[in-house]
């Protein structure tokens, strides 16, 4: 396995899942966009990045959010979000797992949902007795969430760390964690193809069991901070990391796994920043992006080639969706959706204090999130729970613990634990 030699004093973090010497920076890079959760974002204290990855709502792809993608296991239409959900059809036969939705938050958190999204377990940080930006900036820190992606068996692999040496850990259950690489910072990472990709202006590539890390040629991004990332099922398959910053933003692609990577011919400005999360359906691409400045949408109906700008009527809050059968995307308060990526058609959902942020999908339909919002964690924590991405159940109390912002929501499928989706 390949790492990278820290570049900054150590320092040591007992984590909950084990032991880890992390790297802290004096220079911290803007967070993974941090805008769908904390609807908000601080000022690189380098001066250099004003943007953020987003690990799926809140700081992408996704993350991200990814994003982190994972591949239709029949090779058709899927979400390739970075940082946050799994939109297969399900046609296939499922890998030897439990379904779950697994949940990835800052400082470290994981947590799951093995019943379907009615409660969540096996929550566990770094410190759950800190609270984020109550004096720490969550964003800038060791645990700062940056994306999950899951593998079309039972692996989930997940990146950490934002203005810090970047991680990135495995599980096979969602319980135990294995740090497998010590490296740059990373703006999640994808699957496909019996490959993950982690994004960073220099790419990281390992196979299906996630212990195999390599550093990619340069991406070629034309600013420095990746932003984002998936893996869209179009023509064999090709992997698209964004990137940049308050000034610019940049897209790549790759039809080779990592190996080479190259640019669009046209796209609008700020496609690569502010990534909310990146979908694949209906022959189109679909980047939703967090920002109020610049297209809501950007998409693209040829592979990746061109792209142009869609608005909707607000802000994506998540990331966008394949669901076999249209796009789904939403902000705060509606729900977007699409048969071709270009028209949308918007409906409000219920109830009115519903306010969504990091959400994902099951094959069978049902949608789970996070409340969006700045400051409403903790004892003013939210999930939520829908059969049609409109009408909503906010969990009751006891259901889930609040603690940490939580920055990614996937699902996928998880091994056995006692501790976790036991048998």
């Amino acid at each position: 396995m390949s790492t990278l030699r820290p570049r900054c004093r150590p320092c040591t973090l007992a984590g909950a899942w084990l032991a880890i010497t992390l790297v802290g920076c004096g220079s911290d890079p803007e967070p993974p966009d941090a805008a769908s959760e904390t609807e908000a974002t601080s000022d690189d204290a380098s001066g250099e990045d004003t943007d953020a990855p987003d690990p799926a709502t809140s700081g992408s792809a996704t993350t991200s959010g990814s994003a982190s993608t994972s591949a239709d296991p029949d090779g058709g239409e899927t979400s390739a979000d970075s940082t946050g959900d799994d939109a297969s059809t399900g046609e296939d036969l499922p890998p030897a797992g439990r379904p779950a939705f697994i949940a990835q938050g800052h400082m470290g958190r994981t947590m799951l949902s093995c019943d379907d999204g009615h409660t969540w377990v096996a929550n566990q940080s770094l410190d759950d007795a800190t609270r984020c930006f109550e004096g720490i900036d969550c964003d800038h820190h060791e645990g700062a969430g940056t994306g999950l992606s899951v593998s079309d068996d039972t692996l989930i692999v997940a990146t950490w760390g934002w203005g810090t040496e970047g991680r990135i850990l495995t599980s096979p259950d969602g319980v135990d964690w294995t740090e497998v690489l010590v490296g740059p910072t990373f703006a999640g990472s994808a699957f496909g193809n019996d490959t993950f990709i982690a994004a960073a202006r220099v790419p990281w590539r390992a196979g299906a069991t996630g212990d195999d890390w390599v550093e990619l040629p340069d991406s070629g991004l034309d600013e420095w901070n990746a932003r984002g990332t998936g893996f869209l099922p179009h023509d064999g398959g090709l992997f698209i990391i964004g990137g940049g910053g308050a000034e610019s933003s940049d897209i790549v692609l790759s039809s080779n796994d990592g190996d080479d990577w190259w640019h669009p011919d046209a796209f609008p400005a700020g496609c690569g920043t502010s990534i909310r999360g990146i979908a694949y359906g209906a022959g189109t691409i679909v980047i939703a992006r967090g920002a109020d400045d610049g297209a809501d949408l950007c998409v693209s109906s040829d592979g990746g080639v061109q792209f142009q700008a869609i608005d909707l009527e607000q802000t994506p809050s998540g990331p966008p969706m394949w669901t076999g059968d249209e796009l789904v995307v939403f902000s705060s308060q509606m729900r977007f959706t699409s048969a071709d990526g270009t028209t949308w058609a918007g409906e409000a959902i219920s109830p009115a204090e519903v306010r969504i942020g990091a959400v994902a999908r099951s094959p069978d339909g049902t949608y789970v999130a996070h409340r969006a919002g700045w400051m409403v964690w903790y004892e003013q924590q939210r999930m939520y729970r829908s059969d049609d991405g409109l009408t909503w159940e906010i969990l009751p109390e006891g259901a889930f613990v609040g603690s940490h912002p939580i920055r990614s929501l996937r699902f996928g499928y998880v091994q056995p634990h006692a501790d976790g989706c036991s048998e």
